[in-house]
């Protein structure tokens, strides 16, 4: 690591933005409703069946192992 940069963890937010403009691509601001929904929706989800991740997960490998 490079001595002038401080490690992600000492400066949260600029990391975040970093990670965030790593993200947006190709994209400008009138072009981001075609990614943001899709990812807010895709999150949601993610937040919503977190509790049954790994029941799912086995479920997911049982078939597979099956197939």
């Amino acid at each position: 690591m490079n001595p002038v940069q401080s490690p992600p963890h000492q400066n949260p937010s600029c990391f975040i933005w970093n990670l965030a403009n790593k993200l947006r691509g190709p994209y400008r601001p009138p072009q981001y409703r075609r990614v943001i929904l899709h990812l807010v929706v895709l999150r949601r989800f993610e937040l919503v069946l977190a509790d049954h991740k790994q029941k799912m997960r086995q479920a997911f490998d049982a078939r597979r192992a099956g197939a």
